[in-house]
């Protein structure tokens, strides 16, 4: 495995570039992303803000302009995403761009700074009207659409299931927070609402920017600071990613929509997360990873194995571990009447781990599915981002150095492990029209 570590260059007390420099692709990967505290009312504003600005700016204020600048920029592409990181919430844009080099040379269109030009267009100048306000049609447009996505939630049932385990489970805590809001609190936001939101984003927030391609460090971060300007927002404080308490009894909830298939979502809370030290030789928050992988992540997983091969009680079952909050979860799509009979079977397999039933060769195939998913990182850029980003950059620990902790750990640190894990919250949602023919997608 031979990653490369970011260069790292403060661009300002709140802003700061993460750039890896590689010839290793054709193409190039910048993100810039913007961090705030979790909030039940400003995160919801927070994703309606940022697709507004992706809709327009003073430069191109039309959406059809902006997609005609890019396809200028050797068919670039721009993406929103939106998304928690243990208590805080993260928007950001990600350009997807040919490096400079593999331009034609006749026609050299300077592909990286045109496409920081038009980011900070959109981040730092969206059209407004004569008072100073974004525009109440543009506020209108992205309201109606997000408003529509709400709505369609449920026809992705799989994420649907699982989005409402995180919020029964963490409710009152941030990460049980809906990034979306409600349809009434939609209803009724404003331009001036969301133009002090927009201000407030701009003055004070956490921005990171990520680079990856083979241009040098130094030049993309002078890129950045002659597309932004002055922009020097106040640093600002993130959340605490305090682990999640179990309750004193697990909570069960049950909902029923008109769909085929039903899904059965379960999750334990440990209290251990990526930031659990390492005490008497134990490291807990390892034999964590390698427990979720061997549970349900790796190819021959014990859930799979035994719940839907042998058992034949699901169409799939797999496993997450949030490392920010020390959740393990489970998610399978099964038919009603299996509800009972999946549920205890999952229970079982959690149960027999805990009681030590491992053989040496599952966790020989677990450390084996993870060494594989490390050695992958730097075949793609998005991926090289995305380990940065979730990994402290403060001690900038490369992949090698986290995998020799996986693959250190021992059936007897599983076991320990597994019994910190305390069942914490199970949903089920039940599928009303189960008795007809079962679509593929719904699988």
């Amino acid at each position: 495995m031979n990653m490369l570590i970011p260069v790292r260059i403060p661009l300002s007390d709140a802003v700061t570039l993460y750039a890896i420099q590689t010839n290793r692709f054709k193409t190039a990967r910048l993100s810039i992303f913007t961090m705030t505290p979790a909030d039940e009312h400003e995160s919801p504003l927070g994703t309606l803000l940022f697709g507004i600005l992706r809709r327009g700016s003073e430069k191109y204020p039309r959406l059809s302009l902006i997609n005609r600048r890019l396809d200028d920029l050797y068919g670039t592409t721009l993406t929103l995403r939106n998304f928690l990181r243990g208590n805080d919430h993260v928007l950001s844009f990600t350009a997807e761009m040919l490096s400079d080099a593999y331009a034609l040379k006749g026609d050299h269109p300077n592909i990286l700074d045109g496409t920081m030009e038009l980011m900070a267009e959109m981040l730092l100048s969206p059209v407004k009207d004569q008072e100073g306000m974004l525009r109440a049609e543009t506020v209108t447009a992205e309201k109606r659409a997000m408003i529509d996505g709400i709505r369609a939630e449920i026809n992705d049932t799989r994420t649907y299931a699982s989005t409402r385990l995180r919020q029964i489970m963490c409710e009152g805590e941030p990460f049980g927070l809906s990034l979306s809001g409600s349809i009434p609190e939609l209803e009724a936001v404003t331009p001036e609402t969301v133009t002090g939101l927009f201000e407030r984003r701009l003055a004070t927030a956490c921005w990171e920017v990520y680079y990856v391609g083979n241009e040098d460090p130094e030049r993309v971060a002078q890129t950045f600071k002659k597309a932004f300007g002055n922009f020097d927002p106040i640093s600002l404080d993130l959340a605490d990613n305090s682990s999640h308490l179990p309750p004193a009894a697990p909570r069960r909830v049950e909902e029923s929509f008109p769909v085929c298939q039903g899904k059965l979502c379960m999750a334990w809370s440990s209290g251990l997360t990526d930031e659990t030290p390492v005490t008497d030789g134990c490291d807990d928050y390892a034999a964590a990873v390698v427990l979720c992988e061997l549970l349900g992540i790796m190819q021959s997983s014990l859930l799979f194995r035994r719940v839907r091969e042998e058992l034949g009680l699901c169409y799939y079952c797999d496993a997450a571990f949030e490392g920010k909050k020390g959740i393990l979860s489970v998610a399978s799509g099964i038919h009603p009447k299996n509800r009972e009979a999946a549920e205890q079977a999952i229970l079982s397999v959690f149960s027999s781990v805990q009681k030590g039933e491992l053989s040496p060769e599952d966790l020989r195939l677990a450390k084996i599915s993870l060494e594989n998913s490390y050695r992958q990182l730097p075949d793609s850029p998005a991926a090289m981002e995305s380990y940065w980003f979730w990994h402290d950059r403060q001690r900038m620990t490369p992949p090698a150095d986290h995998l020799a902790r996986f693959l250190t750990v021992t059936l007897e640190d599983v076991v320990r492990v597994a019994n910190k894990f305390v069942l914490d919250t199970v949903y089920f949602l039940n599928a009303t029209k189960a008795g007809e023919e079962v679509d593929e997608d719904d699988v």
